[in-house]
C-alpha cells in the first residue's frame, strides 16, 4: 500500500505522479492487491487534473472522502488543534479528500 498526503499541489506534477503510481501499482500483481491512498486538496483544479491523469493511465480512482470525514467525526477531538488522532484544525477538514487508486484488475478481484 502506498500512502501519500499533500502530493497533488502542482499541476505540472499531476501526470508524473499518476505515471509513477501506474508503474508501482502494476508491478508484480501476483504479490497481492496494491493500492494507493492519496489525501489533501489544495486547489480543486489541480485535484481534478490529477484524477483525470490517473484515469488516463487505466487506473481506477474511488473517492473515499465521505468515509474519511465520517472517521474524523467519530473520533473524539479529531478535528481540533488540541488533540485527537488527526491533528487537524476544524477549518481544514474540507481540504481532506481521500482517493483510493488501484488497477481495474485489482478492483475486479476485490469484489469477488
Amino acid at each position: 500500500m502506498l500512502i501519500g498526503a499533500d502530493l497533488v499541489y502542482e499541476p505540472t506534477l499531476a501526470a508524473p505522479l499518476a505515471a509513477t503510481l501506474a508503474t508501482l501499482l502494476s508491478a508484480q500483481p501476483s504479490r497481492g492487491r496494491r493500492r494507493a491512498l492519496i489525501a489533501s486538496v489544495r486547489r480543486t483544479e489541480t485535484w481534478e487534473l490529477f484524477v483525470r491523469e490517473v484515469a488516463a493511465r487505466g487506473l481506477v480512482a474511488r473517492d473515499r472522502t465521505a468515509e474519511a470525514h465520517a472517521a474524523m467525526a467519530a473520533a473524539d477531538g479529531a478535528v481540533t488543534d488540541a488533540g485527537g488522532p488527526f491533528w487537524l484544525a476544524a477549518e481544514e477538514v474540507e481540504r481532506v479528500h481521500l482517493l483510493e487508486i488501484t488497477t481495474e484488475t485489482q478492483l475486479e478481484h476485490s469484489s469477488q
